[in-house]
């Protein structure tokens, strides 16, 4: 189903529920709305670290040089020669609970968090 088919769903919903001319729901509007609220879920810069632990949740990631999304977790590397601490990125391959590997200098270009179902 492609966007306009979305829209023209849920519009003929609203309508059906509200009545024809109570809201001008225009397509454009929808399709800016749909596309502001996908743009405000990928964030730049670092994830904050766990608390008391020297790396991040899990977090999905766009990747340069990956054309899928990677499961990727951000950790401190600290080092008795404070300039070479730092934050380095590493590959879950996959593994949304799963550890971390150091194998390749990542550049993350933006990430978001994995979403969470409640527990039952």
């Amino acid at each position: 189903m492609n966007l306009r088919e979305i829209f023209d769903k849920y519009r003929q919903r609203f309508y059906d529920n509200v009545g024809d001319g109570v809201l001008a729901l225009e397509f454009d509007d929808f399709e800016q709305a749909i596309a502001d609220y996908e743009k405000s879920k990928w964030k730049t810069g670092f994830p904050d670290l766990i608390e008391g632990k020297d790396f991040s949740d899990n977090v999905l990631a766009e990747v340069e040089g990956y054309t899928d999304p990677q499961v990727m977790c951000l950790c401190w590397i600290a080092s008795e020669n404070d300039g070479e601490s730092g934050y380095a990125w590493a590959n879950c391959y996959g593994k949304i609970d799963g550890e971390c590997e150091f194998d390749d200098n990542y550049n993350v270009i933006r990430w978001t968090e994995i979403p969470t179902t409640p527990k039952p």
